[in-house]
This record gives C-alpha cells, sequence and structure tokens, in this order.
C-alpha cells in the first residue's frame, strides 16, 4: 500500500513572509516523509533591506491601501541557498515569472536575458529527503 501524504501550505503573498525559521520548522515535520517535494516563492534578498526595503513597502501602501507596514523580511540571492538549511533539501527547479511565455506586458519579455531583473521574485521547487 502506498501512502502519499500532501501538505498544502497556502501564504497570503505580501502578509506572510517566508523565513528561515519557518522553513526549519517544514523540514523538521516533513523530513520523516520520504520523497517530499515544495514549491514555494522567494524574493531577492536586496528587496529586504535599505532603500529597496523602503520602495517596496511604499509600493505595498500604495497598491494594497494597507498602512500595516507590510514587506519582505527574508530573502535569497539564489535558489540553491535554501538547500543550506537541511541536509535533505535539494533544489529541483526554479522559475522565473519572466520566462512564462504569457507574461504580461509581453515588453517584459525583454528582461529575460538579465538575470537581475528576472530574479527579484520567482518559485523554487525543492525536493526534502529524496
Amino acid at each position: 500500500m502506498n501512502l502519499f501524504i500532501t501538505f498544502v501550505l497556502v501564504e497570503r503573498l505580501y502578509f506572510l513572509p517566508f523565513s528561515t525559521y519557518f522553513l526549519h520548522l517544514l523540514v523538521s515535520h516533513i523530513e520523516p516523509f520520504s520523497k517530499s517535494e515544495i514549491v514555494f516563492e522567494v524574493v531577492n534578498k536586496r528587496y529586504t533591506q535599505g532603500f529597496w526595503k523602503k520602495s517596496v513597502e511604499s509600493r505595498m501602501k500604495r497598491n494594497l491601501g494597507s498602512e500595516a507596514g507590510a514587506s519582505y523580511e527574508y530573502g535569497v540571492r539564489e535558489a540553491r541557498e535554501v538547500e543550506a538549511y537541511g541536509p535533505a533539501i535539494k533544489v529541483v527547479e526554479e522559475w522565473p515569472y519572466f520566462e512564462d511565455e504569457d507574461i504580461r506586458p509581453k515588453f517584459l519579455r525583454l528582461f529575460r536575458p538579465f538575470k537581475f531583473m528576472t530574479r527579484t521574485q520567482w518559485t523554487i521547487k525543492a525536493t526534502i529527503g529524496f
């Protein structure tokens, strides 16, 4: 008998930032299960500090109509950084939104060759315990 257990985590964009503590907590609960996968969004570390952080906070307030002070608290410079959070974590795929064929407006496709532009916020798929 095969037993498949699925963890579904819904994260409210902008309001519940991904953190190293969260990943350690998640890994400690998933590691006992073999062949687990996790898919999550990350933001580039540069948007978590200094001028860029203030710019993101301002944009969120304006676009979301929120005065809650939402911002990013955690970021990575590259996907492989998350492998350091647990010995069983292996990044298998990353997907920047700029690679989507249906990206709108279409002129954003022009930025695909520039990694510093395409890795502002992107999705990572990792395996745990493979």
